[in-house]
């Protein structure tokens, strides 16, 4: 898979979040997230079908394949999908026990799509690979920061395989401690961009994360119920 030289853009995403926080420090803030006391630590009773988007921007494109080779810089980009608010996994960040739950994402509403003329959508590999999981995982309770994260493992960001083989979507973005109100994603509802912003990192990436074909800056998050 051969790519072109992005401009040292392999940047790990704390250190290029920093340089996107002075960027964009003008953007509205955060839409507060519905809060409930007590936290998100009890189970809900109702099923509540939850729809994400995250929204970006291309910084740099070194994909050399059609369709997503001809994407210039600047182009909006939707990272979106849909999760069931019952259906978790308990995950445990870094030794902290519950700090974060994985919520599978249904694999049939995922897209990324790109604002181009026409625009251009791609699918998660089809068929998934099917000892794994795509998942959304929603980290509240850990010591040093509240966050959210595509990944095929439950604990930790990576990234999720899309049709275009073999680039990789990856996506994580954390928060202030706090900045979430609860492990319970319908208790988060909302739109998060980059007021308690501390890191993020947004990509499409080859083979291995740190190979990366594609960066994106990071605009926002928003969860909303159906």
């Amino acid at each position: 898979f051969a790519l072109q030289n992005v401009d040292a853009r392999n940047l790990i995403h704390n250190k290029r979040s920093e340089l996107q926080l002075e960027k964009y420090n003008t953007v509205t803030a955060l839409t507060s997230p519905s809060t409930s006391e007590g936290g998100g630590d009890a189970n809900h009773e109702t099923s509540t079908i939850v729809d994400v988007s995250i929204t970006g921007r291309v910084e740099g494109n070194g994909v050399r394949e059609p369709p997503l080779s001809g994407v210039p810089s600047g182009t909006n980009v939707t990272l979106a999908f849909h999760v069931n608010s019952s259906s978790f996994e308990p995950v445990n960040v870094d030794g902290f026990k519950n700090s974060a739950r994985a919520y599978p994402i249904d694999q049939s509403s995922f897209s990324l799509t790109f604002v181009t003329n026409p625009s251009i959508t791609i699918p998660l590999l089809s068929p998934f690979p099917n000892t794994t999981t795509p998942y959304f995982t929603l980290a509240h309770g850990e010591p040093f920061a509240d966050g959210f994260w595509v990944s095929q493992t439950a604990n930790s960001p990576g990234g999720v395989p899309l049709q275009q083989q073999p680039l990789n979507a990856g996506f994580e973005v954390h928060f202030n401690r706090g900045t979430l109100a609860s492990l319970d994603i319908t208790k988060c509802l909302g739109s998060y961009n980059y007021t308690g912003l501390t890191s993020f990192g947004y990509t499409l990436w080859a083979l291995i994360p740190d190979n990366v074909a594609m960066e994106i800056n990071y605009i926002g998050i928003s969860l909303s119920s159906r």
